[in-house]
């Protein structure tokens, strides 16, 4: 480990979660008091493909990274398969997120549009398909979005606005 740290990095049960440029790997690191220890390999597959510069990086068990033009799963160690395609074509991710209540997750790009994707399950089931493109003629700068899947609520953040609306049928 060379300590070249991608910005993409989360936390999950009280651990930081980052990808390690240098090495193309995913790390975790624990907590040592008022700071982090030494960065651990998390990866279990020497074949993992792991893009070098994700932008985003999101946690629940498995570990999603979303980089300009694609998304990957990773899963106890080992990357699982991961359909993700949309057209129009994928433009500057601004967020990635894990819907609440669902197998689902959330993706806002500079189209100003939520790709919701199915996350798969842990078992190696594929995920990645896009399950909806959610637009809205008054966005403009879509910049965050949240679904909870439970009360059927997607809250986006738009133009310096937070907006609700109703999850549609999918």
């Amino acid at each position: 480990m060379t300590g070249a740290i991608s910005t993409a990095r989360s936390t999950f049960n009280n651990r930081l979660y980052a990808v390690d440029k240098a090495s193309s790997t995913i790390v975790r690191l624990a907590p040592t008091g008022s700071s982090w220890g030494k960065p651990e390999p998390w990866l279990t597959s020497p074949s993992a493909t792991v893009p070098t510069n994700p932008l985003f990086m999101t946690l629940d068990g498995s570990v999603y990274l979303a980089t300009s033009s694609s998304v990957y799963k990773y899963y106890r160690g080992e990357q699982q398969p991961f359909l993700f395609s949309v057209e129009p074509a994928l433009e500057s991710p601004r967020s990635f997120a894990l819907a609440l209540h669902a197998p689902l997750l959330a993706l806002v790009d500079a189209r100003n549009r939520i790709i919701v994707l199915n996350k798969g399950d842990d078992k190696k089931e594929n995920g990645g398909r896009v399950q909806a493109q959610l637009i809205h003629a008054q966005w403009k700068n879509l910049q965050d979005a949240v679904i909870d899947a439970k009360t059927k609520i997607v809250t986006v953040l738009a133009d310096g606005r937070i907006q609700q609306f109703t999850l549609p049928s999918f």
